[in-house]
């Protein structure tokens, strides 16, 4: 293994030195490991395209929810290291006359592999994709998104391995992983289902991964001592955040999970195109999604980072269940009310 890790090393330094990295270039770079975090699955691509796909996109977030999930799984199950604290712990640094970069998104605290971004949004944006094939959009048009999949989950895993994210295998196991697991729930994803049905998910994912914890400390393995890691060998302390530990992701995928529930109890019927989403004009699906995007970072921008550490993870949750509400039920019922009293 320790051979595969020096590949990877070698392999990072060698993007990092390449033109198409360069210190200008870097700025797209950047950009488009920023736009695999799965967090933005839920503040910037379900509110964005939520009132024009309300069928692909409730089972978007579903999927985004269970990848990430058992990301964390994975992660715990295989206690990974990643390149920027390996680098130096290793000791292999000292073989280097070039140090290995960290950027801002550098300094994720939890274990490398498979890789969140690439397992998460392998899954999600494949839901589009065959959403688009059952719609029968023209193929020509599928080819072009099929080859945007393709070019974007390429982006992706480069720029999580030119920031020392990970290990190239990593994000190739992270992506691969995607796949089959966004195909292995497709038939269940795509249908509407009770609260208890939800919840008893929810309970299976939970007891998953409270198992898979408790295994890993009665093999006498800390789980979180990867985040002694990353405080101990980030450049900038201020890039190490508890929002990227496993248990953030739980929580934030818990509120999404518990919100699509409260979807189906309250009869909004937003899994087979909600009769108040079919009712709006495209000018009203335009406003509410300026408007989803605009309240729900607005919640997010709350610093609830601030708060202890139990209080941030519950908030975490609470914030996602009423931001996923606000977009899937609040706002369409706002505006088409708005909209027929003015018609009146």
């Amino acid at each position: 293994m320790e051979s595969v890790r020096r590949f990877g090393i070698h392999f990072i330094l060698w993007l990092q030195q390449l033109p198409i990295f360069g210190a200008r270039e870097q700025k797209i770079w950047l950009f488009v490991t920023k736009l695999g975090d799965p967090a933005l699955n839920f503040s910037i691509y379900f509110p964005l395209f939520y009132p024009f796909l309300p069928v692909a996109m409730t089972e978007f977030a579903v999927v985004g929810a269970i990848s990430e999930f058992m990301n964390c799984v994975f992660k715990w199950m295989l206690l990974d290291d990643r390149p920027y604290w390996w680098f130096h712990a290793s000791g292999i640094h000292e073989q280097f006359r070039v140090p290995l970069k960290q950027f801002k998104w550098t300094c994720e605290t939890g274990p490398g592999s498979p890789s969140g971004h690439a397992m998460v949004s392998s899954s999600v944006w494949l839901v589009v994709l065959r959403y688009a094939q059952r719609s029968n959009v023209p193929r020509g048009l599928q080819a072009i998104l099929w080859f945007t999949y393709v070019l974007y989950l390429t982006a992706l895993c480069l720029s999580r391995t030119f920031v020392g994210a990970h290990f190239p295998d990593q994000v190739a196991l992270g992506a691969i992983v995607g796949i089959l697991l966004a195909t292995a729930i497709s038939k269940w994803t795509g249908r509407r289902h009770s609260f208890v049905s939800w919840l008893l998910v929810l309970n299976t994912l939970t007891l998953t991964s409270v198992a898979t914890y408790a295994l890993i400390v009665l093999l006498g393995r800390n789980p979180n001592w990867s985040i002694a890691l990353a405080k101990q060998y980030c450049q900038q302390a201020e890039w190490v955040h508890v929002s990227t530990t496993p248990l953030a992701s739980y929580f934030r995928d818990a509120g999404v999970i518990l919100a699509i529930a409260i979807f189906d109890h309250a009869n909004a019927r937003q899994l087979c195109g909600g009769r108040e989403m079919k009712n709006l004009t495209s000018l009203q699906r335009i406003v509410s999604s300026i408007l989803g995007i605009s309240i729900v970072n607005a919640v997010q921008s709350i610093p609830i980072a601030r708060l202890s550490t139990n209080c941030y993870y519950v908030s975490l949750a609470v914030v996602h269940i009423l931001t996923m509400l606000l977009v899937g039920i609040g706002l369409p019922n706002l505006v088409r009310r708005i909209g027929q009293r003015k018609k009146e």
